[in-house]
């Protein structure tokens, strides 16, 4: 089993051989999953950024400007997520928070 796109219903996690039309549906089919994920992010306060399978998400707060306020959001965020049937990666994702990330 690859851990990228998996999803759960029941007590089984299940993991989509291919997508129905090929790749050409790939980003609508992430963006219509991920959707409601993000929206419940962000009615529980946090700012979010999501681009494909790619998440960036703030804790609420007016200015969660420590690494500790940061990681603290980890958790709900992951809960979230698994509440919405995706599996996530224990490896996935910093561990710890940070105030600011350049490229």
């Amino acid at each position: 089993m690859r851990p990228y796109l998996l999803f759960r219903l029941g007590r089984r996690c299940y993991e989509p051989r291919t997508l129905p039309f090929g790749l050409s549906l790939a980003l609508w089919a992430s963006k219509k999953l991920c959707r409601p994920v993000l929206a419940a992010l962000r009615a529980a306060g946090f700012r979010v950024l999501g681009y494909i399978d790619d998440f960036a998400a703030a804790p609420p707060g007016l200015a969660s400007a420590s690494a500790a306020a940061a990681t603290a959001g980890r958790a709900p965020a992951r809960r979230l997520f698994a509440a919405f049937g995706f599996c996530v990666a224990p490896y996935k994702g910093a561990l710890t928070g940070a105030t600011s990330r350049h490229m």
